[in-house]
């Protein structure tokens, strides 16, 4: 707090206090991560590969959007692999390395996992956890307010990005009847 104005000084220290507590949770966690290894349960990490290899297709592709219903695929069908997860996972570092608690919302624990491991393979193995990045569902994190895009509760510091598959997954019929009336593309005619 050397050379900050005094109007900030306030802020600094609230944020140097959260500093010291995500420190102390992260501290915590892994001393409990470390019992759990010499008991020979298995890590986060280890379970992640376990059902990368086991269930999930290698490289991070959203999941196939008909299985929300093939009516509302159209609208988004030119929107596929376009890079929208890989700049939303580029969002979360950015955000986690100015120092904001970040959240990852994915429509299901499968696709958070596969989320997370793409994550760490663009940005370096166990970058997610060092960064204090949290990967959740819509179940899992349930003050999540999906009109204001917003945690409820939780401090001005944090961040939820949104997959769009969660969304899509979320609200698939009121974004069917979205584009019920549209009028038809010439492939659809």
């Amino acid at each position: 707090m050397s050379n900050c104005p005094d109007w900030l000084k306030p802020f600094q220290r609230e944020t140097e206090a959260l500093a010291a507590r995500n420190a102390a949770f992260r501290e915590e966690t892994e001393r409990i991560r470390r019992e759990n290894e010499k008991m020979g349960r298995l890590s986060r990490c280890h379970l992640k590969q376990i059902v990368q290899a086991c269930t999930l297709d290698p490289g991070l592709q959203a999941p196939d959007s008909s299985m929300i219903k093939s009516t509302t695929t159209a609208p988004f069908d030119n929107l596929k692999q376009t890079g929208r997860t890989t700049r939303m996972l580029k969002e979360a570092y950015c955000l986690a390395s100015e120092g904001r608690a970040v959240y990852v919302l994915a429509c299901h624990h499968d696709y958070a996992l596969k989320m997370e491991c793409e994550f760490d393979s663009m940005f370096g193995p166990g970058e997610s956890r060092r960064l204090g990045i949290k990967f959740e569902t819509p179940g899992r994190l349930q003050n999540f307010d999906f009109q204001a895009m917003q945690l409820q509760g939780a401090h001005p510091n944090c961040r939820v990005l949104v997959d769009h598959y969660t969304i899509e997954s979320m609200y698939a019929r009121m974004l069917q009847e979205l584009h019920r009336f549209d009028p038809p593309s010439e492939t659809n005619q």
